[in-house]
């Protein structure tokens, strides 16, 4: 079951390349974040700032499309996809199907199934199992025994496991509530996109009055257009924020703290806050465990559950990962710059 495989027709070659991964075989690139002007086809998994760029013309779901236009103010043409819709692209080596599949990160987010002539290909982007209020549920139930599993693997070592979100949104209401009653405000740090709106999701049955940062507010209305049902959240205004909380990205901190009258108090809310030295390092009050990834434990998951003949990992704990997949019998590899690994496919059966 997790032996190499023994027939090699066609290496499909894998290179990492402008912090994504390049497909030369397929002229095609996965999540690049510099803008590739040769020839070919560019997929975005979804809109975060770490997997975009500027391209003239890319692969996304229709929520991608409208974030990346709103957050990047470009005309570029998206080749927009439905969930669970094969579509055929062409390549200097023929012609190949994308199907994109729901990754459970944020609103949009999709994992990328490639069936070529040589074996079917996953790649996961950023993903996470566990179903989220404001994002649509993964599943990756097509991608069953694909050869390739290239998986990203952020929080790969066993010390990431995320308690119950429940308990981590009684945690920040109990921080907010303090600090309103300490007549001091608090600030809480979350991306714009995905963790800004669950932590709103989380906040909102709590009772606490809301701000969020502008770019937020613009986010919000794209949840809304999609479908998505939001609570009610004032927009960032300092001299109405007394008694409330806000919500904005890390980016807007210092801005934050120069433009506001009352005592501030930051917590981050990140995956990272597992590892107790987080708050230290990134000098917040405090630091939750409330994550879009997966953790530790779903990364594992999604590998036994898909049963690949190779698995290539990517980012965070990619090598240490790898070893721990090895260890227990699986064909695993890190991809990293500046690497290249040679895949052998076998022609899928179906």
């Amino acid at each position: 079951m997790h032996d190499p495989p023994t027939t090699k027709q066609q290496a499909l070659n894998l290179e990492a390349q402008f912090g994504g991964v390049r497909i030369p075989g397929l002229s095609l690139w996965l999540d690049p974040q510099r803008k590739v002007t040769e020839p070919g086809h560019v997929f975005v998994s979804h809109a975060h700032s770490d997997h975009v760029a500027r391209h003239k013309h890319f692969i996304a779901t229709t929520a991608t499309a409208l974030f990346l236009k709103s957050r990047l103010r470009t005309t570029a043409v998206p080749e927009q996809l439905d969930y669970f819709q094969p579509r055929s692209f062409t390549s200097g080596a023929g012609s190949f199907l994308v199907t994109l599949l729901p990754a459970g990160h944020v609103l949009g987010s999709a994992m990328a199934l490639l069936e070529t002539d040589v074996g079917r290909l996953l790649y996961t982007g950023d993903f996470k199992l566990k179903p989220c209020p404001v994002a649509e549920n993964c599943d990756f139930s097509r991608a069953k025994h694909c050869d390739v599993l290239v998986m990203e693997t952020t929080y790969g070592l066993p010390q990431y496991v995320f308690p119950p979100e429940d308990e981590v949104h009684s945690q920040i209401a109990s921080f907010c509530k303090e600090t309103i009653a300490a007549d001091a405000t608090p600030v809480l740090l979350a991306s714009s996109l995905g963790k800004s709106q669950k932590l709103m999701l989380g906040l909102a049955r709590f009772g606490l009055p809301i701000m969020v940062h502008n770019t937020i507010h613009t986010l919000n209305e794209i949840y809304q257009q999609m479908g998505f049902h939001l609570p009610y959240c004032e927009v960032f205004d300092p001299d109405r924020l007394r008694g409330k909380v806000l919500i904005c990205p890390p980016t807007a901190s210092r801005r934050i703290t120069e433009l506001c009258h009352t005592e501030l108090r930051l917590a981050v809310a990140s995956g990272w806050a597992m590892d107790p030295r987080c708050r230290f390092r990134l000098g917040v009050h405090a630091a939750f465990p409330l994550s879009n990834h997966a953790d530790y434990n779903e990364l594992v998951r999604l590998v036994e559950s898909l049963q690949p003949r190779m698995i290539v990992t990517l980012h965070g704990f990619a090598a240490e990962f790898a070893r721990t997949l090895r260890a227990a019998g699986w064909n695993a590899q890190t991809l990293s710059v500046p690497e290249q690994l040679d895949l052998p496919l076998r022609p899928s059966p179906d």
